[in-house]
């Protein structure tokens, strides 16, 4: 969901238009990454794989 919810800003900023969709699919999959890692932090939970 924090990766597809990333997608939504990357076109909300016209960001889609003017890069790879690899580009776009790794910027994705870092900010998922890093959304869950602040939601689990803030709840004393850590990720397995950080």
């Amino acid at each position: 969901m924090a990766h597809e919810l990333t997608h939504y800003f990357q076109w909300y900023f016209l960001e889609d238009e003017a890069r790879t969709d690899r580009s776009l699919e790794v910027e994705a999959g870092k900010w998922a990454r890093y959304l869950v890692a602040e939601y689990l932090s803030e709840k004393g939970t850590k990720l397995y794989r950080e």
